[in-house]
């Protein structure tokens, strides 16, 4: 259930990324950057370029980690928030 609402409201807040004219400006400048970076990425030879992947893919899949567990601190957050407001005792694990 909780996996369930997180992907919702992800989506929601992608949403409303796409709208937002900094993330527009950041992605587009990415875009020029990853032109550049794919030219100098042709530049080395398989074995460096799997290094280099590698890299990237575990800095990746890190950052998707993270960004799971802030998402989940964050509803404990407003949970504590509401029990501290005086609504029903709320509980959650750490």
């Amino acid at each position: 259930m909780i996996n369930e609402l997180m992907s919702k409201r992800q989506e929601v807040a992608y949403e409303h990324l796409e709208k937002n004219e900094e993330y527009k400006q950041l992605c587009e400048k990415q875009e020029k950057t990853r032109v550049m970076v794919e030219k100098l990425y042709d530049c080395f030879i398989e074995d460096e370029k799997t290094i280099i992947s590698d890299y990237y893919m575990g800095e990746f899949e890190k950052s998707v980690l993270q960004e799971h567990y802030i998402y989940i601190q964050g509803l404990k957050d407003g949970f504590d928030l509401l029990k501290y407001a005086g609504l029903p005792d709320w509980k959650t694990k750490d």
